[in-house]
Order: structure tokens, then sequence, then C-alpha cells
């Protein structure tokens, strides 16, 4: 073999060496910039869907406490508390407004998510007009307004829940099939890297260890990529539970502002509403009559006057506190507003119901609320008939209370009986 020939294979084995060099390095860009790419892309749409799921918890507080808002309104007998839960009511629609339009920029353009949007939109809508009109309604009809809220305003709120609870489900199985998708395109990716590196180690034995070396280092960065990927799935996951457990809590806690009265403990009138329209329809189905007390403070707007509210917030404490002693888990108590309180009593004897509301008058008389101030009651009890709708007995039962504080106060009148003895 002559120089020339020398140099010439010599010059093609450089040029060789020089491809083998090349496709190296080109691997390496390539593999490197392909699963930052992933990383990127992954990181990006797992911070999309977070954006989605913040803007949606916030949306649900908005919507649930613009319901509790109205609720107050309807509920309450004090001006300046129902014009504070107007106020409120409307900034609730402002900020579930603003976080509607958020979501809306946000969402993806795919059948589900913008048909969901439209749903929403169309329900807000129709929610939006209703609510309002029972606001309306609470200043100058507060039945009518209660009656339109338990119909329409309750179900349009479970519809709104279950609404935000499926865009919710189908957000986390969106990270989740992205997360998959990544893992595979890395997985592809590898093997591609593989395939690649074999082919160079089959082409030149010469530079096998550097291939080697190369797809050692390739793979190793990979298999970092891979797991910074888990790792940053975990801790968003984890957000994402703990946003969901937060919500669920919070939803909890709503749900018991809505149920309960905030000083006393007791049920509100919102509640007992409910529990009685299901007990007049057991009544209605399997007979098992129930009676309804009211019970009303007698001159307790003068203990408010004279020794203040705070005093006045005591005793319905107090009181409240002896009538969960009194009665058992199958009487239902609540506040029906101001000092004047309501028993679901549930037992078939009238005389039985006007016994027991006379040992509560009894007890009342008996016990020191506050050093000085002699606390009593007068209690209307009254008992439900097949012809009754839940409001005869209501208004039967505020009759024989009236009826009670207009013949002395302190004594127990029945709807169907002469009032006990004033004492």
């Amino acid at each position: 073999m002559n120089l020339r020939s020398v140099n010439f294979f010599s010059t093609l084995v450089g040029i060789g060496l020089f491809l083998v060099v090349v496709l190296i390095i080109v691997l390496v860009v390539v593999a490197q910039q392909l699963t930052q790419v992933t990383i990127d892309r992954s990181s990006q749409m797992v911070e999309h869907q977070q954006k989605k799921l913040n803007h949606l918890m916030n949306l649900h507080i908005a919507g649930q406490s613009r319901t509790i808002h109205l609720q107050q309104m309807v509920l309450s007998n004090d001006p300046i508390d129902q014009n504070e839960a107007l106020i409120q009511f409307y900034q609730n629609a402002s900020d579930y407004m603003t976080h509607r339009e958020q979501i809306g920029a946000l969402i993806d353009n795919n059948p589900f998510e913008t048909q969901w949007f439209a749903e929403l939109f169309e329900m807000a809508r129709t929610t939006g007009p209703l609510q309002s009109h029972i606001a309306q309604l609470a200043i100058q009809q507060p039945q009518q307004a209660t009656d339109l809220l338990n119909r329409d305003g309750m179900a349009q709120l479970y519809a709104f829940t279950q609404k935000i609870q499926d865009f919710s489900s189908y957000q986390e199985q969106a990270i989740r099939n992205a997360i998959a998708q990544s893992r595979q395109n890395i997985d592809q990716l590898m093997r591609t890297v593989l395939g690649l590196a074999i082919t160079l180690i089959v082409i030149s034995l010469v530079f096998a260890l550097v291939i080697i070396k190369k797809f050692n280092s390739i793979n190793q960065a990979l298999r970092l990529a891979n797991d910074q990927l888990e790792d940053h799935v975990k801790e968003r996951t984890a957000e994402l539970v703990q946003a969901q457990n937060e919500l669920l809590e919070k939803n909890r806690a709503l749900e018991k502002m809505s149920s309960t009265d905030s000083l006393t403990g007791l049920f509100n009138r919102f509640k007992m509403d409910q529990f009685l329209a299901t007990a007049h329809q057991r009544f209605l189905q399997h007979g098992e009559a129930y009676h309804i007390m009211f019970i009303d403070i007698d001159h307790f707007k003068p203990i408010n006057d004279q020794h203040g509210h705070a005093m006045g917030d005591r005793i319905l404490q107090q009181f409240a506190l002896l009538l969960i002693h009194q009665f058992g888990k199958d009487n239902l108590i609540g506040r029906w507003g101001g000092e004047e309180f309501i028993i679901l009593y549930a037992n078939p004897h009238l005389q039985q119901a006007c016994e027991v509301a006379e040992q509560i008058r009894q007890q009342v008389e008996q016990s020191e609320f506050a050093p000085g101030i002699p606390v009593t009651v007068s209690i209307g009890v009254a008992k439900v008939d097949f012809k009754d709708q839940v409001k005869d007995v209501i208004n039967r039962a505020d009759i024989a209370l009236y009826k009670a504080k207009n013949t002395g106060r302190n004594q127990v009148s029945s709807a169907l009986s002469r009032p006990s003895l004033a004492h």
C-alpha cells in the first residue's frame, strides 16, 4: 500500500471518526433537548391545571358564600344584619364573576371543558336572577323568599356543587394523563437513544468505549430527569390532594353555618323548616304524630335595654343549654328568631306534650340565669292533624303562644285546651 493509499485510508478513517464524533454530539444534544422539552411541557401542563383548580375552588367558595348570605337575609329579622348580608351577597357575586372569567381564560379547547363552561355560564344566567329576586323578597316578603329558596335555590346550589366536582375530577384525570404521556415520551426517547447508540457501536468498535460512556451519561441524565419528574408529580399531586381536602373542609363548614344558629348552637329557622317538612311527610305516610312548641322568653327586650345585649346573649345561650339537657336526640330544637325558640316534639299525646312544656316553664322559673334577673317563659303547644299543612300547625302553636303571653305570661297554653294557671 503506497503512501497515497495510506493517506486515502487515513483520510477515510479520519472522516469516519469525525462522523462518529458528530453523531455522538448530535445524539447527546438532541436527547438533552428532547428531555428538557418533555419536562418543561409536563411542568407547564401541571401548573396550568393547578391554576384552573385554584380558580375553581375560589369559584365554589364564592357560590356557596353567596347562598349563605342569601339565607341570612331570609332568616334575619334585623334590618342591619339583612343589609350587611346583602352587601356580602353582591360582593360574592363579584368574586364569582371574577373567578369564572379567569377559568374561562384558562380552559382548553376541548369538547368537555368548552361544554362544561357553557353549561356553567347558562346555569349562572338562571341562578343569578333567581338569587337576586330572593334577596329582594327577603326584605318585603320573607316567607315567600324562604319558600322560593327551599324550592329552587337549594336545588340549583346542589347542581352547581356537582358541576364543580365534575370539573375537578376531569382536571385530576387530565393531569394523570399528561404525566403518563410524558413518561411514555421519555421511555420512547430512551429506546431511540439506545438504538442509535447500538448502531454507532456496530459502525465503529474503535469508539465503543466512548459511545458506551456517552450513552451511560445520557441514560443517567434521562433517569435523573425521570426521577425529577416523578418528584414533581408527587409534589403537585400532594398539593392537589391538600386543595381538595381544604375544599371539602370548607364545604363542611359552610354546611354547618347554613344550618345552625351562631349564638346558641341550635338549629336555625331554615333548618327547622326542613325538619318540619320531613316530620309532616312522615306523619302523613306513617301516622307518626308530632307537636310544635313555641317558647318565648318573657320581657326579653327590657333585659337587653337595662343590662345590655351581652347579658341578653348570655341568657339566650344558657336557655339553649337548658333545652338541650331537657330533650333527647329524637326531639329537634331550634332558634326561630330573637328570643323565640321552637321544639319539634315527637310524641302522639297532647297532654304529655303540655306536661313537658310545663316542666320546662318551671325549670326556667327556678333557674338563675344571671344574678338579680328573673327569667320566665311563655309556651304555646299545638298538635298536628291530618287535615293540616305544616303552616297550620305553626299558626296554631303561634296563636297558643300569644294566648299565653296575653293572659299573664309565664304559662303554657295549647291550641286545643285551656291555658294553665298563671304563676
